[in-house]
């Protein structure tokens, strides 16, 4: 600033800044000094902030696929590049293609592209396989001995203690990842009636949980897994499998679940409750098998209640969690497969369910858009729609004749 006796002082002017928008050439400043104000006018140039470029910061963890799989992104970071201020180290406003399940073999480019500009673009490859074969049998883990026998002189779970026995020589070898709070041949408290000689003991300590995670071989998925004569100190326990749902365990009832999962995780630590197993039985085969295992349980969890005609929402509900726990392999088979009645059990599980939620406006948790299939059209005439039919067929014939003869009578008189 530049005052009356010539002097020159640098002085912090008093302005309002107001929203810079595209195209402003210039802002007002002021100051005031004892009464006086002047301003001046500063020459901007503001230009649009816009994006510049997008790069792939760390590729996805799943890189490798197989004919049928679709694109499992997690993990991917995109960085965003603007043509002023910093950059986006995680951008996120971007679509994906192709997310249909891979057709071909080899390498595959997968675009990246951004919603705000669509002409700005990336892309990463991923790999795609022959499916490998898969065998399909059964894995039944035992402990190795029968030596310990009483709570005070038991074994920790450990692999080198246990027979982890296969059906099939084919089948590749499981492993366990985590064991905590396991034991083997620990005998039950005074009074229970839990013989623990020879048995896989979740929680070692009253009050006490535990927690066992099994990662089979790449490629192979449970279709079924089963607690084996399982006992209980208590009147009732619980066992939760994948993280699915809670398991009431009755004294000596086998527990049977369907993960359709790379991995297993069979928890009682939520419960409190101590668990005696004969042993583990894991039944496995390829995402092929698995999906139409599901297929299989779907028709089997609905015949009786479509036959009474009142499919409940606990059964879709269930069917619902049980498809959502799968794999992302099993998963887009089961989704990618069209309804048929001239299939197999997963085709004609989806043409049942595509009724089920077209008749009761059940949550589509496939994502069929719930159009049918030509030749499932007919299934809608259950016996009862077909009796309402004929009922109004009779009742439209008798009324039509009654008024007929009415007629007749109005004529001839």
């Amino acid at each position: 600033a530049t005052f009356s006796d010539g002097s020159t002082e640098i002085i912090t002017p008093i302005y309002t800044l107001t929203p810079l928008s595209e195209g402003m050439t210039s802002v007002e400043l002021t100051y005031t000094y004892e009464g006086v104000t002047k301003s001046v006018t500063t020459p901007i140039n503001v230009n649009a902030r816009s994006l510049v470029s997008l790069e792939i910061a760390t590729l996805p963890t799943k890189t490798n696929y197989v004919l049928g799989e679709s694109l499992d992104p997690a993990g991917l970071v995109v960085k965003a590049t603007y043509n002023t201020g910093s950059p986006v180290s995680n951008y996120e406003n971007y679509t994906l293609a192709p997310l249909t399940p891979f057709t071909s073999l080899g390498e595959q480019e997968i675009s990246v592209t951004s919603l705000e500009n669509p002409a700005i673009a990336t892309s990463f490859v991923v790999n795609v396989m022959e499916a490998p074969i898969v065998a399909s049998g059964i894995y039944t883990i035992t402990p190795a001995t029968t030596s310990y026998v009483d709570a005070s002189n038991n074994m920790d779970l450990l692999v080198s203690n246990l027979t982890i026995a296969k059906s099939n020589d084919q089948l590749g070898d499981l492993s366990i990842t985590a064991a905590s709070g396991m034991k083997l041949n620990s005998g039950g408290p005074s009074g229970s009636g839990v013989d623990g000689r020879n048995t896989i003991n979740f929680g070692p300590l009253k009050n006490e949980g535990a927690t066992l995670s099994i990662t089979l071989p790449e490629h192979t998925y449970v279709i079924a897994v089963k607690l084996v004569n399982p006992q209980i100190e208590a009147a009732t326990g619980k066992v939760s499998i994948n993280n699915y749902s809670e398991h009431s365990i009755t004294f000596g009832v086998n527990i049977e679940h369907t993960p359709f999962s790379n991995n297993l995780y069979i928890n009682t630590a939520a419960f409190n409750n101590r668990v005696w197993v004969d042993a583990v039985e894991i039944s496995v085969g390829s995402s092929e098998a698995a999906a139409l295992e599901y297929g299989t349980r779907f028709l089997a969890a609905t015949n009786d209640q479509c036959s009474a005609g009142n499919v409940s929402l606990a059964t879709w509900t269930n069917l619902e969690q049980i498809f959502d726990n799968a794999d992302e392999s099993v998963k887009s088979i089961i989704k990618n497969t069209a309804p048929s009645l001239d299939g197999n059990d997963l085709t004609h599980a989806l043409v049942r369910y595509n009724i089920i939620a077209n008749k009761y406006g059940y949550n589509d948790f496939l994502q069929t858009g719930l159009v049918m299939a030509s030749n499932q059209k007919t299934t809608l005439l259950t016996s009862s729609n077909i009796f309402i039919f004929i009922t109004i067929l009779v009742v439209s014939i008798l009324i039509g004749a009654h008024l007929l003869a009415q007629i007749r009578r109005w004529i001839n008189k």
